[in-house]
């Protein structure tokens, strides 16, 4: 690789680490302006404030708006310095998905068998394809793929792993069931600001359906998020589900 190639990356990535410092900050303000509302609401109970909280949701709105942006543009740098160095998506994997490991054949998490996990697996993706949920990487993560759970008290952590744009497609969608200035609408965007969409935000009927296809498999709780991938939760050691399927 020449040298001003090199020089060209290692100036993208600076411009990407520029707009994760943005990010953070903007994510600082949106909490710190949710908690100035909430004050504001307490102080102003039972009083008209109804153009007041209105501007609270336009700049919270806009706040979230240059998020998404922020969280895209970074998505596509990304993708300028995969094309700089001229690899392709099968030969090199991103920075956000170098913790998701290539186990061995015989590989089961704590308290699968071989012959229990291989129906497990092909439930999760069932549960992906019925739910219509987008292309990502299907993933197990958490204590019972490390091997650390607590015998029935640990649940099963399962993830689908999406882009940036995808979960803010996502997200959108879930915030569109949640009024503006309602205490759900509030928790579905710190979910959000952590970069996942639990089962609740991905809806009843989802949830019926997990319940239905996967929970009904084990005998210990089940947990299914959407995550954006390179977020906080997105989280080492991950199992890969979807790799494998074409022989199962």
């Amino acid at each position: 690789m020449s040298g001003s190639i090199t020089e060209v990356i290692a100036a993208v990535h600076h411009v990407q680490e520029l707009l994760r410092s943005s990010h953070e900050s903007l994510a600082r303000a949106e909490t710190t302006l949710e908690e100035a509302r909430d004050s504001y609401n307490q102080a102003t109970e039972g009083t008209s404030r109804g153009e007041t909280s209105a501007l609270f949701e336009q700049v919270s709105g806009e706040l979230a708006q240059i998020c998404r942006l922020v969280d895209r543009a970074s998505n596509s740098l990304q993708s300028f310095i995969h094309h700089l160095r001229g690899t392709s998506s099968s030969s090199a994997a991103s920075p956000a998905s170098s913790h998701v490991w290539s186990p061995p054949s015989t590989f089961a998490p704590q308290g699968f068998t071989e012959r229990s996990f291989r129906h497990f697996r092909r439930a999760l993706r069932q549960l992906v394809t019925r739910a219509g949920l987008p292309d990502g990487d299907l993933v197990l993560q958490g204590s019972r793929v490390s091997h650390k759970a607590k015998l029935n008290e640990s649940d099963i952590d399962i993830a689908l792993r999406v882009d940036n744009a995808t979960f803010f497609d996502l997200a959108e969608e879930s915030l569109a069931n949640a009024p503006l200035g309602t205490k759900l609408r509030a928790k579905k965007l710190r979910r959000i600001r952590t970069g996942q969409l639990s089962t609740f935000d991905l809806g009843t009927e989802f949830r019926e359906l997990r319940e239905e296809l996967v929970d009904s498999r084990v005998p210990f709780a089940v947990q299914f998020s959407v995550l954006r991938m390179g977020s906080k939760l997105d989280t080492a050691p991950q199992y890969p589900i979807n790799k494998g399927a074409q022989r199962e």
